[in-house]
């Protein structure tokens, strides 16, 4: 019993390490890089892009991005199409500026 507690804890301390290494590799001035890579959607999302919803209490579009722990609410717009403008400028402005900043892409 005692070899099976301590197979199971070293496997727990390994994939714990591993976890951390991978967010030391992936998170720059406290931005998580794979995040604004990221490419596919959450399944939960209904507009069909990151960081823009339909706000039901203001009946509006509502754009926002998230960068370095803090939350930009970029507006709240009459169509979907403006708010996902919005977020695709905000985009370009903070993440791909940061990323080349830190050489990640060119």
């Amino acid at each position: 019993m005692k070899f099976l507690l301590k197979k199971y804890f070293n496997k727990e301390e390994k994939a714990i390490k591993m976890m951390k290494a991978n967010l030391e590799k992936n998170i720059i001035e406290g931005v998580n890089v794979s995040a604004i890579k990221r490419d596919k959607l959450f399944k939960h999302n209904t507009s069909g892009v990151t960081g823009v919803f339909y706000d039901t209490h203001n009946k509006k579009w509502v754009a926002q991005i998230y960068f370095k722990n803090k939350c930009y609410r970029l507006g709240w717009h009459e169509t979907k199409e403006k708010a996902i403008e919005a977020r695709k400028e905000a985009e370009e402005k903070l993440h791909k500026e940061f990323l080349i900043e830190k050489g990640i892409i060119d």
